[in-house]
């Protein structure tokens, strides 16, 4: 609950975060590692963060073991009981 009060909450100050990227990256007199900082800050909210080249073996193959464990038996279930046959 804390933390939704606290979305709503940066959430009203949506607007002035982007107007205040835009004034840094439009304002000349900014050094460029600070406009273009904010420009990748406004490009990644409006498109989403570029995809990351995964670095590694991609023949490489990843075996995955499940282990599945039953309930035992309930000896008062008769559902599925067939009797066994007379001799």
């Amino acid at each position: 609950m804390a933390r939704y009060r606290l979305m709503e909450l940066c959430a009203r100050h949506t607007e002035k975060a982007v107007a205040f990227y835009a004034q840094v990256l439009e304002d000349k007199a900014m050094p460029v590692e600070l406009r273009m900082a904010a420009a990748d800050r406004l490009l990644d909210r409006a498109y989403g963060k570029p995809l990351q080249a995964l670095v590694g073996h991609q023949d490489t193959q990843v075996r995955h073991i499940f282990s599945v464990r039953w309930l035992p038996p309930d000896p008062n279930d008769r559902s599925n009981y067939i009797e066994p046959e007379k001799d």
